[in-house]
């Protein structure tokens, strides 16, 4: 039922370049900070160069339309977010006007979401949107034509398979399927039956991950840990929603998060027992702290259960106050006051029980969590990434912690086996090349990490990039993809958008495909890391100056695949001490002069000595 849609014509072949992959149109006043906004974080997650206009839906004036309509024109698919108001604005109604204009004669895509709207009202603009239009037949009398054409626009799309999105859907599953589709289509026109493969390994190597972290042990207490994260919840408040979406931001990070089924609580089917385990056997908890959360006698059960584990173990807390204010959830006032003053007629003969939870939620409410309300300026979706960056963190720590020692072993072997059986042979036609290849491979085979960064440093003309050059040709074929960036301190000045130019090369040679596009330093950013953090590279970074060079093209060690190493080359050691702590950094010495004489007889003859004629000027250039 979810397909795109495509018109029937054959494909433009003056069609624009597109510089976007999906353009997002939406109401702001409905969906900006909530479904939208998550959907739009997905699509970036996927290393999707995604077009949400934020700032601009809500303005006039024709600088704003022609740059808003411009990346319409500029964009390869479109996503539809009709929701309860969209019609009432003459802006998304011009989008949409637009976004079918550019769709006739291309293969151009467009997927309708219907946000709590029925199908048939957007179609035959019945109900709220019939009201909207027979405001606007009034206030448009002089311009029926404009009206006649947004009715038009609104047909088409409607008529187009997409979601129905209504409170019995779980909103972040939809957008993850939606994202998945999103994802495939974006690959396909990129025609990279590569990209695809290397998703479908991204995602078999996660589940690989996921099941040895569920099987480890903490190193922090002696409780068995079977899931990093444990969430308690209200149900009815925010399963389908805010909860759902952080779930699924967790779970993609590889993190183990137990989310209960409330349905199957509710039918008290010896989930208790259940329940109470996966709270003791969890790392972690979240607690999202909701208007109805005390109202639920299983909700505050699970509370006093965590308390109890975290005052055992010293486990941590993560509190979520959504749309409540922590004084309420601490003082149990407000709601939170009129349900413990019905828990303590409830249960008259128990009240040592209600007391536990009254305790269980001061202990939460005084614990520095996150504040989410309407008054805030980010979004739901800011929220969810801030949030699922400090867990992951906090992951990551214990699992470094966990397995150092058994990580240092494997790499170790991997440095055996990847590349101390490169036999360094006799590097024909480089003078001096020899021996100062075999010292540099030695240094490498000494470093142990599990992703190698390599600087390479010295003064300008002594040999840096040649020896990059020639050890990159040496041992490029045991890697998985290779990419030799050359001046990159000038190419990132003189280009155009040079760092981005840089991205694009990178990715381009890697996966030998010359149709990826990159949007932004960002997107870049996205599509490196989420692209090769599974996959053994080969990248040298040469003549490098700058750190945000370093920093949009190769940051981390988490970007790269295990085995993977990075040789930087640069005239400035400081910067790659900076950026890589305790990485090897290789120091080329001064030439002796017959060294030098045959080097410069090579870059400028090509041969190992200079002409006859050339050899005295040859010997005071290199003085």
């Amino acid at each position: 039922m979810e397909n795109f849609y495509s018109s029937s014509s054959s494909f433009s072949s003056n069609s624009i370049k597109s510089t976007h992959d999906v353009y997002l149109s939406f109401r702001g006043v409905d969906t900006r900070n909530g479904f939208t906004s998550h959907l739009y974080s997905a699509l970036i997650r996927k290393g999707i160069l995604a077009f949400m206009d934020v700032k601009l839906q809500e303005m006039v004036g024709e600088d704003m339309a022609s740059a808003v309509f411009r990346a319409i024109e500029e964009s390869e698919s479109y996503i539809v977010v009709l929701s309860e108001n969209y019609a009432s604005s003459t802006w998304c109604l011009n989008e949409v006007v637009k976004i079918i204009e550019c769709t006739e004669g291309t293969e151009k895509m467009i997927l309708p979401i219907f946000y709590h709207v029925n199908p048939f009202d957007v179609r035959k603009q019945t109900g709220r949107f019939g009201k909207v239009f027979s405001f606007y037949e009034e206030r448009f009398s002089d311009d029926t034509q404009k009206v006649w054409s947004w009715r038009n626009a609104l047909r088409r799309l409607a008529s187009i398979s997409g979601w129905h999105i209504d409170h019995t859907r779980d909103e972040a599953k939809c957008i993850h399927r939606i994202t998945a589709e999103i994802f495939e289509r974006v690959t396909s026109l990129r025609k990279t039956e590569k990209a695809t493969k290397r998703s479908e390994e991204k995602v078999e190597e996660i589940d690989s991950t996921t099941f040895d972290s569920s099987v480890s042990q903490s190193s922090s207490s002696n409780f068995i840990k079977t899931y990093d994260v444990f969430m308690s919840f209200k149900g009815e408040d925010t399963r389908s929603g805010f909860t759902s979406h952080l779930y699924y931001a967790l779970s993609e990070e590889g993190i183990l998060t137990y989310m209960d089924d409330v349905k199957q609580l509710e039918n008290g089917e010896g989930i208790s027992s259940t329940l109470l385990e996966a709270i003791e056997e969890s790392e972690y908890f979240i607690v999202i702290l909701s208007k109805n959360y005390a109202s639920s006698v299983w909700c505050l059960t699970e509370l006093v259960k965590i308390i109890e584990c975290v005052q055992i173990s010293g486990r941590k807390i993560f509190p979520i106050f959504y749309h409540v204010a922590p004084a309420e959830v601490r003082n149990q006032r407000g709601t939170f006051g009129e349900v413990f003053r019905k828990h303590e007629q409830r249960f008259i003969h128990d009240l040592e029980k209600v007391q536990s939870w009254r305790y269980a939620l001061r202990r939460v409410a005084d614990i520095a969590g996150w504040l989410i309300d309407g008054y805030s300026r980010k979004s739901e979706a800011e929220f969810i990434e801030q949030i699922t960056a400090m867990v992951s963190k906090r992951v990551a720590d214990v699992v470094a912690k966990k397995t150092s020692i058994s990580k240092k072993e494997k790499a170790t072997k991997r440095s055996k086996e990847n590349v101390e059986e490169i036999k360094i042979v006799a590097v024909e036609g480089l003078p001096g090349m020899d021996s100062l290849v075999n010292d540099f491979h030695s240094s490498v085979c000494q470093s142990s990490a599990d992703v190698r960064f390599i600087g390479i440093f010295g003064t300008s003309g002594i040999g840096k990039t040649t020896l990059a050059r020639t050890y990159y040709q040496l041992i490029s074929q045991k890697f998985e993809g290779k990419s030799f960036l050359k001046n990159v301190r000038e190419v990132s000045k003189k280009k155009e958008n040079g760092l981005v130019f840089l991205q694009t090369q990178l990715l381009s040679e890697i996966f030998k495909d010359k149709s990826i596009t990159v949007g932004d330093v960002h997107n870049g950013i996205d599509m490196i890391r989420n692209s090769l953090c599974h996959k053994k590279v080969l990248l040298v970074l040469d003549d490098v100056d700058k750190l945000d060079q370093l920093k949009v093209l190769a940051e981390k060690d988490s970007w790269f695949g295990s085995g993977s190493i990075i040789i930087i080359t640069t005239k400035d050691e400081s910067l790659l001490e900076e950026v890589y702590k305790g990485s090897l950094l290789y120091r080329v010495n001064k030439l002796d002069r017959r060294e030098a004489l045959q080097l410069f007889a090579w870059k400028s003859f090509k041969s190992i000595y200079p002409p006859e004629n050339y050899i005295t000027l040859s010997r005071q250039l290199i003085e």
